[in-house]
């Protein structure tokens, strides 16, 4: 017998137990543990690049409906600026989620950043 279940948090340790539900007392309970999986950064990587426009696209490990946060920055500038957000939409192993950036300026370095936390604090 199967059974799925759903709404479980990233990163966390759940018990299980299963046992005949015909059967008093219940002689034979069997139990275990699993830890669900932790959605992950694992790279980023620019394509499309034009005087005025790029796409970035950020890898995610264990996607699993994650959100993903983008912000990016003149490399001399002090400020970023945020990009909508994405959320991913596999349960693969790993999903590219892909950003558009456009209104860039020819010929100047940029600065991005991928998080997973909308601070980006992690």
């Amino acid at each position: 017998v199967q059974f799925t279940l759903t709404d479980l948090l990233a990163s966390t340790v759940y018990n299980v137990q299963g046992a005949l539900a015909n059967e008093t007392p219940f002689d034979s309970v069997v139990s275990g543990t699993f830890t669900t999986w932790t959605p992950t950064i694992t790279g980023a990587s620019d394509s499309e690049v034009t005087h005025n426009s790029a796409k970035i696209t950020v890898t995610v490990s264990n996607p699993n409906s994650t959100t993903v946060y983008l912000q990016y920055k003149k490399t001399a500038d002090p400020s970023f600026t945020s990009v909508p957000s994405k959320i991913t939409t596999t349960t693969n192993a790993t999903e590219g989620v892909v950003f558009s950036l456009s209104t860039l300026d020819a010929s100047i370095g940029y600065t991005v950043q991928a998080s997973l936390d909308s601070t980006f604090a992690a």
